[in-house]
């Protein structure tokens, strides 16, 4: 099981570089077809939200990962293309039947982290991840809860997830999770070792949470974290908010031992040819590439026979 995606190489590039320099108009448009049955998505408050694509070199040319919804259960499904065929789903996930929304998602290696929201408060809100290395065949491996609230209320909301790996200051590999909660805009922050996160027991530890003014604006559909590598110094860890007015915010993450600070680096506009609302996700091709995801729109036809439009940047 791979447990890291590619660090952006500092010596050659940067993530700001590589958005700034990203086409924002006429992306690459994929039809993903899908027979394996969907819970019902209509109404306004079911639609798509995340993108996971897979990470690495060996999916650069095609188009593989997850997708996440909210629906009469909130589900994600995988998706994965081959070099002869078109792109299809290949399994559907309904982690929790009490949970009607999965939020914003991203991958790191072969681990998923997906966010779970309940109608009911007596459910917590909370993060599964899961082995999805066999698309087909996604392995649930734990689940994290977020935090009771100060009052004592349990946690409502787990709107997005954000993850990378970074090296701290000892030069231990860390995993960073990042967890949104849109109401009120918070960021919750996990540490774990690199790599103890395929385990089957949650290894990750609360440290910190961003209350600052950082995120305030705009609703953000999705988050995704990436890392940038620089030979004699620490790696720098960016934030990625991606908007549903379809603007695209980039953010340094400084990691202390006990706290996180958020601060705005740039924003990038001009972005065309998707909603936004209905999924986006980051894909960290390379130490030298990067591509954006984006749904058009919710499925289209039936639950057991339909079609997601999807759009590529890079």
């Amino acid at each position: 099981m791979v447990k890291t995606n590619p660090k952006i190489d500092g010596s050659k590039t940067s993530v700001a570089a590589l958005l700034a320099n990203m086409p924002k108009t006429n992306p690459v448009k994929y039809t993903i077809n899908g027979t394996i049955k969907i819970p019902s998505w209509f109404g306004l408050e079911y639609h798509l939200q995340g993108v996971a694509p897979y990470n690495g070199g060996a999916q650069t040319d095609t188009i593989n990962g997850c997708l996440s919804a909210s629906s009469s259960a909130g589900y994600f499904l995988d998706f994965t293309q081959s070099t002869t065929a078109s792109p299809h789903v290949t399994a559907v996930v309904t982690p929790d039947a009490n949970y009607y929304h999965a939020a914003g998602i991203q991958m790191l290696g072969d681990v998923l982290a997906v966010p779970l929201e309940s109608k009911d408060s007596k459910y917590a809100a909370k993060v599964v991840f899961y082995n999805v290395e066999r698309l087909a065949s996604p392995v649930r491996l734990y689940a994290q809860t977020m935090p009771t609230q100060p009052s004592g209320s349990k946690a409502a909301k787990a709107s997005a997830t954000a993850v990378t790996t970074y090296t701290d200051d000892k030069g231990v590999e860390q995993a960073l999770l990042a967890v949104y909660q849109y109401d009120p805009r918070h960021l919750y922050f996990y540490r774990a070792p690199a790599d103890q996160i395929g385990n089957t027991s949650s290894p990750w530890v609360h440290f910190a949470t961003y209350t600052g003014t950082a995120l305030d604006g705009d609703q953000f559909q999705s988050f995704a974290m990436v890392t940038q590598a620089h030979a004699g110094a620490a790696d720098a860890v960016y934030l990625m908010g991606f908007r549903e007015d379809e603007e695209l915010h980039l953010f340094n993450v400084t990691v202390q031992a006990t706290s996180v600070n958020v601060t705005a680096f740039s924003t990038y506009t001009g972005w065309n040819g998707s909603d936004w609302r209905n999924g986006v996700g980051l894909q960290i091709c390379s130490p030298t590439r990067l591509r954006i995801f984006g749904t058009a729109n919710d499925p289209s036809g039936d639950s057991d026979n339909y079609k997601i439009e999807m759009h590529v940047w890079e």
